[in-house]
């Protein structure tokens, strides 16, 4: 699996030659970087072209692409699918799964993001990472108590204050830009995830907590929960510590970069520092081992180092 990260801002020709990408501007240079080393691609220019033939090259190599909207935020992906030499059996295994056996994963998944979250706190010298801690440890099967909703108050508090989290865009003119750039960084991070569940032959829109029939990306949004910890404090770092009226400051392309950096960032998982792009694919396979196992356990989740 390739590891770079390819971000087109301008106005590009974008195909594919000798197993490579061909990027060439419109003054006429070109650039070349080989397919086997790329992960994701994000389109940011709403007037570059990309070849059909370059198109079914990343579905050969693995590749996702991100397509961003006129705001520049992330508006759909490309993910390869259907080449897992297992797929049948592994999808009817997941289908077939246990109620008792999803509600013990959710259990686990909570259990990481709700400690990710306390060591956000931890990391960022703030209040309430004994609270959160604590927490943590008290979610239950199904996390029935919804220890996640107690928790997020308190974390979204201690981060940033009076602070309204949400997914959408607001109607007025400037929106909070910790908002903006979080909805960027998670949607980075989710398109990744679920590049690896189609690899491993699971099916994206069965998830074992979130069930939204219209959602193709189910098992996807559970698991990013133990990941967007890592996404809040690069947004915390890049905008909270010089910066006191966030409905002013512009979401400029180098602040993009860095979010698409987060996929390079080291965490903790199965006992070994991994880049966060290896510990998605690390996470989703362990996935399948509990599945196959009927072993919640089984599942690895990230943590920070």
């Amino acid at each position: 699996m390739g590891w770079r990260t390819v971000y087109i801002s301008n106005k590009n020709n974008l195909s594919q030659s000798l197993n490579n990408l061909i990027i060439k501007s419109k003054d006429g240079q070109t650039v070349s970087v080989p397919l086997n080393d790329i992960s994701v691609v994000v389109l940011d220019n709403l007037q570059t072209n990309i070849s059909a033939s370059l198109l079914s090259k990343f579905a050969d190599e693995g590749i996702s692409l991100f397509v961003c909207d006129y705001k520049h935020m992330p508006s759909g992906i490309c993910i390869p699918f259907n080449n897992h030499s297992r797929l049948t059996g592994i999808s009817k295994l997941q289908i077939c799964s246990s109620e008792p056996f999803k509600k013990r994963c959710w259990q686990k998944i909570i259990q990481a993001k709700i400690s990710n979250q306390a060591n956000v706190i931890k990391l960022l010298r703030l209040e309430n990472y004994i609270l959160l801690e604590n927490l943590s440890k008290k979610v239950s099967s199904g996390d029935a108590s919804n220890i996640e909703g107690q928790s997020a108050k308190i974390y979204w508090k201690s981060l940033f204050g009076d602070f309204i989290r949400t997914n959408k865009p607001s109607k007025i003119k400037n929106d909070d830009i910790r908002n903006i750039a979080l909805n960027y960084g998670y949607s980075i991070i989710r398109g990744t995830i679920a590049r690896s569940i189609a690899a491993a032959g699971l099916f994206p829109s069965i998830g074992v907590h979130h069930s939204n029939d219209l959602n193709s990306f189910n098992l996807a949004d559970d698991f990013i929960e133990p990941f967007r910890p890592f996404v809040d404090i690069e947004v915390y770092n890049m905008y909270v510590k010089n910066r006191s009226d966030f409905s002013l400051v512009n979401f400029i392309k180098t602040d993009k970069i860095k979010l698409l950096e987060l996929l390079q960032k080291n965490v903790f998982i199965d006992n070994k520092k991994e880049t966060i792009l290896n510990a998605i694919e690390v996470s989703i396979y362990s996935f399948v081992k509990a599945v196959k196992e009927k072993e919640p356990y089984k599942i690895l989740l990230p943590s920070f180092l």
